[in-house]
């Protein structure tokens, strides 16, 4: 057997190693497939006279709509790229909010008690602000998961409905629970803290920084929906949209503390 190691374009995450090596299943001669996202890296031994650059060739192709790459070169991260990006992203964020806050509007946006209209527009925003740390790789990995099948628009839609109807009912027993107990001004400071922390932290690992484990589907649970044609039934995207209310961006935290 001959060692092949080759490195890949495209990966985030444990989903996209799983769906990298799905792609190899259906191929003869080919064993021992790993990949690596942190490393984007791919490694497979192969039998002797096997032509690798074909079988590379057609998994190119297979993947190319997806947005991989596989390449003969090991290319490593680079995580301070990303770095003078993100200071001006974050920067002009805050400035935002700093307008907002000299304008008066920061002030009153929690003072007393909230409209329908100032809570439907925060409903909005808060739908908008699931940020990609958290719920949005849910997301990705759920949606690159049934992207291969055929059922993929109606899961689709079951999914985001079934996240729509999780907020609007589970949020509605938060606001009931939140009439009866009074959370103090220091609780919400604390969790507050703690928000921000998470976030932070989050940040880091999505600039490679402070690589953490992100937050997915475990590998054994892709492998499993990868490899069966009934990830179309209604039960698999009803419980990831129902997921996606206990895994909120910090915005969308403070909404429902609120």
């Amino acid at each position: 057997m001959k060692k092949e190691n080759y490195g890949v374009q495209g990966m985030h995450c444990k989903t996209c190693e799983v769906y990298i090596e799905s792609q190899f299943k259906d191929i003869k001669g080919v064993t021992d497939i790993k990949t690596d996202s942190n490393k984007q890296t791919l490694s497979f031994s192969t039998r002797e006279g096997t032509n690798t650059k074909e079988i590379i060739d057609e998994i190119n192709r297979r993947i190319k709509d997806s947005g991989y790459k596989i390449n003969k070169e090991v290319k490593e991260k680079n995580s301070s790229e990303n770095i003078p990006l993100a200071f001006v992203i974050a920067s002009l964020i805050m400035l935002f909010f700093w307008g907002l806050q000299k304008m008066g509007i920061g002030n009153n946006l929690f003072s007393g008690e909230l409209s329908f209209t100032m809570v439907f527009i925060l409903g909005v925003v808060a739908s908008l602000s699931s940020c990609m740390a958290v719920v949005g790789a849910l997301v990705l990995s759920f949606s690159s998961i049934i992207a291969q099948k055929e059922n993929f628009k109606s899961s689709m839609i079951i999914f985001h409905v079934s996240r729509l109807i999780a907020f609007f009912i589970l949020g509605g027993i938060l606001g009931v629970l939140g009439s009866l107990i009074l959370l103090t001004s220091d609780i919400q400071l604390v969790v507050s803290i703690l928000l921000f922390i998470v976030m932070v932290v989050l940040a880091l690992d999505m600039l490679d920084l402070f690589p953490i484990s992100s937050i997915t589907l475990p590998k054994t649970i892709s492998q499993k929906i990868f490899n069966t044609k009934k990830v179309g039934y209604i039960f698999t995207p009803v419980l990831f949209g129902i997921a996606t209310f206990f895994l909120p961006c910090g915005f969308t935290q403070s909404m429902q503390i609120q």
